[in-house]
């Protein structure tokens, strides 16, 4: 959709000179300005000059996206007001245009100033990430997220239902999930929630024969999911516009969470041996970044898979077709460890990681506990998932 692909954009640069007799425009940022593609815009700041001098009187501008050398669509008139130094923000309204704007080649722009063309095809380029943080700082939240202002511990952004918070600082900095995730019918966390009882409407290998219509969202107040193959998790999560963590993400994001095994009871703040609780229950199993449970209730699938040194028969490696129904019939090969299936302990199956350990693992659980005897392909009972979103 429009907005989504704009909000792709919002870590781009655009710089275009633009003139009057020598006017200039620069940097030219888009980002996302609207959840409804009728009403996405791109945003732009800039300043106009004339023979040397700011225009300080109202302008009206024109935007012309070419591609291949082609008019492929143009905005509305959009009427600025520059200040005394011929400073202005726009926003460029692109409703005109299909969302196919920035997919395939490269689009070019001309910027028309009361009427006349000030410059002709003008590449739009994107510039490294790090330059942009230099210039326009480093977001608390991710596009479409709003900070929490009454929580000053840590960064908390909502978006509806869904909650995330900030792990890290500045270029090295993502979101993860601050509840352990459940799985919707509706991405913003209402209407039916999926369980167990109300097998998730995906396919167990995760491949798709349609859109997904299950969400991972970070909701407060409810049962985490479990019994979810690593395969639906992954796909929940990416049906939100996220993925799964990878094992280097989860571990910092958990980073200060109380162990199990901590003296003077602390451990007791982090669910193990009560069975499986509500998300927003932990507040004091919350890591320093503000990322609740990662210890306890449930274990966490992570984005990797792991496999044991592989056996070798006669010099030969190993072949088999492990997977079980649902996979037709696809081998893996040198794979040597065993890993709870479906069904069974099966040889030449890869192991999903699960992280933190469940409510069931006792002093085993903690930041540094790693689950490598469940195939991705398994459901198993205590097995939930969280989702990042990277920046």
């Amino acid at each position: 959709m429009k907005s989504q692909l704009l909000g792709s954009l919002r870590t781009a640069c655009m710089v275009v000179a633009v003139g009057m007799a020598g006017a200039w425009l620069a940097p030219l940022v888009a980002r996302a300005a609207a959840t409804h593609a009728g009403s996405a815009t791109l945003s732009y700041a800039g300043t106009l000059r004339q023979n040397g001098a700011p225009l300080t009187t109202p302008q009206t501008l024109i935007f012309i996206f070419k591609k291949n050398d082609a008019v492929f669509c143009q905005s509305p008139d959009v009427v600025v007001s520059p200040d005394s130094s011929g400073q202005f923000v726009a926003a460029i309204p692109l409703s005109n245009c299909p969302s196919s704007l920035f997919d395939g080649a490269e689009v070019k722009i001309d910027v028309a100033v009361g009427g006349d063309v000030a410059i002709a095809a003008q590449p739009i380029t994107p510039v490294p990430s790090a330059k942009f943080a230099e210039q326009f700082g480093f977001p608390d939240c991710p596009v479409g997220y709003a900070r929490e202002p009454a929580i000053t511990s840590y960064v908390v952004c909502r978006l509806g239902a869904d909650e995330v918070v900030r792990v890290g600082t500045k270029h090295s900095a993502f979101w993860i999930d601050r509840y352990e995730a459940s799985v919707w019918d509706q991405p913003d966390g209402s209407g039916k929630i999926y369980g167990p009882s109300d097998p998730y409407p995906l396919p167990q290998n995760g491949q798709l024969t349609d859109f997904p219509r299950a969400y991972a969202v970070s909701k407060v107040g409810v049962l985490p999911s479990v019994s979810i193959t690593w395969f639906q998790a992954d796909v929940a999560c990416r049906a939100s516009g996220k993925r799964l963590p990878s094992n280097a993400e989860w571990a910092y994001a958990a980073s200060g969470t109380h162990d199990f095994g901590d003296t003077a009871g602390e451990g007791n703040t982090c669910r193990n041996l009560g069975g499986l609780g509500l998300t927003g229950g932990g507040s004091a199993c919350t890591s320093v970044w503000g990322a609740q449970d990662m210890i306890g209730n449930v274990a966490e699938w992570i984005a990797e898979w792991y496999a044991a040194p592989p056996m070798s028969k006669d010099g030969l490696p190993v072949v088999s077709d492990p997977w079980g129904t649902g996979y037709n019939g696809d081998l893996t090969t040198n794979v040597a460890s065993f890993a709870g299936a479906v069904a069974d302990w099966t040889q030449g199956l890869p192991a999903g990681v699960l992280r933190g350990g469940g409510y069931a693992e006792g002093t085993g659980g903690g930041v540094f506990s790693m689950n490598l005897s469940v195939a991705p392909n398994n459901s198993y009972p205590n097995a939930g998932f969280r989702c990042v979103i990277p920046r």
